[in-house]
């Protein structure tokens, strides 16, 4: 599955990493991994997610996914951050299902 979250255990919080351009771009590359802690510092200096070529960019990553992630990322990175995939929420009985999910409001056309 190519859905991943970023989590705020603390919080219990969670958006959406950019669907496969996360797992191409971070989770591929060993940069962060499904069910685990991330390094906020990893991800913030992983130059190529935060800087798609203009031949990759799609309105709906640049100019609302990827600002919305820097946000949640930066303000809770001193909290627990996982990295989680859509089931992980949606699972009966999952100690994530009660938490909120930060719209982004994207059209992923």
């Amino acid at each position: 599955m190519n859905c991943g979250y970023f989590t705020c255990v603390n919080c219990k919080k969670y958006i959406d990493a950019g669907y496969r351009w996360a797992y191409w771009l971070l989770e591929n590359p060993g940069i962060i991994y499904k069910g685990e802690r991330i390094s906020t510092e990893q991800v913030l200096n992983a130059e190529k997610y935060w800087q798609p070529p203009s031949e990759e960019s799609y309105p709906w990553l640049v100019k609302q996914i990827l600002p919305a992630v820097h946000k949640f990322i930066s303000e809770h990175q001193q909290h627990c951050l996982l990295y989680l995939d859509e089931d992980d929420f949606a699972r009966e009985g999952s100690i994530y299902c009660d938490f909120q999910e930060i719209e982004t409001e994207c059209d992923r056309s």
